[in-house]
């Protein structure tokens, strides 16, 4: 058969049991969602901003400004195109940061200073491609 033909069928079988299984999942869970719909009704809102947080209004959370900052509580060098709100661990703490710019631009740094610099001792191994003699005692079974 051509390509075609072939596919037709299959086609038409995958919407015939996507009919028949949203057809039953309709009978089975249509009466449950629309009882929790008729449940909840009172409550329920066109628009998002319509409906009200008990728990924030009880600890009085002020959510009118993600993170509670601004873009103008930052310093300048925070300051560039994709900046969105950020954790302030993120946005206002970069000093790390900075300094490992520094140090990868060569320029001077004090990055081996810095409190959050991680100097730990470490073993080098060296997973480079073994010499031909060492490939060759490798193959022949000399260690």
């Amino acid at each position: 058969m051509a390509w075609g033909w072939k596919t037709l069928p299959r086609i038409g079988a995958a919407f015939a049991t996507k009919y028949a299984v949203n057809k039953y999942e309709a009978m089975t869970f249509g009466p449950i969602t629309g009882a929790y719909f008729r449940k909840y009704n009172n409550v329920a809102a066109k628009d998002a901003w319509e409906i009200r947080d008990r728990k924030r209004e009880f600890y009085e959370i002020d959510d009118s400004q993600y993170m509670d900052y601004s873009e103008d509580d930052l310093a300048d060098i925070h300051r560039h195109a994709n900046h969105g709100p950020q954790p302030d661990g993120e946005a206002k703490d970069m000093s790390y940061l900075v300094e490992l710019d520094k140090f990868l631009d060569g320029k001077e740094n004090d990055l081996l200073n810095h409190p959050k610099f991680l100097n730990y001792p470490y073993e080098f191994k060296d997973k480079s491609y073994p010499s031909l003699e060492a490939a060759k005692n490798l193959i022949a079974g000399k260690y």
